[in-house]
């Protein structure tokens, strides 16, 4: 089990670090639309926090734009 889960938790950590230092705002979205991770980048263009925004949907801040 662990030689499986060494993988799976090396790509994790790789996206992760991938996510949040990538230098242009960033956000993962479900089918419904609602934010599931947003890097702090995506917060500065929106001027909303990662709270506000996983209590809004992606509709919420495409019309304020």
């Amino acid at each position: 089990v662990q030689t499986c889960a060494l993988p799976i938790w090396e790509s994790e950590q790789s996206f992760r670090g991938y996510f949040e230092n990538v230098a242009v705002g960033t956000a993962q979205i479900d089918p419904g639309q609602r934010f599931i991770r947003v890097n702090d980048r995506f917060c500065q263009i929106t001027g909303y926090s990662r709270e506000e925004l996983a209590a809004r949907g992606l509709f919420f801040v495409a019309r304020k734009r």
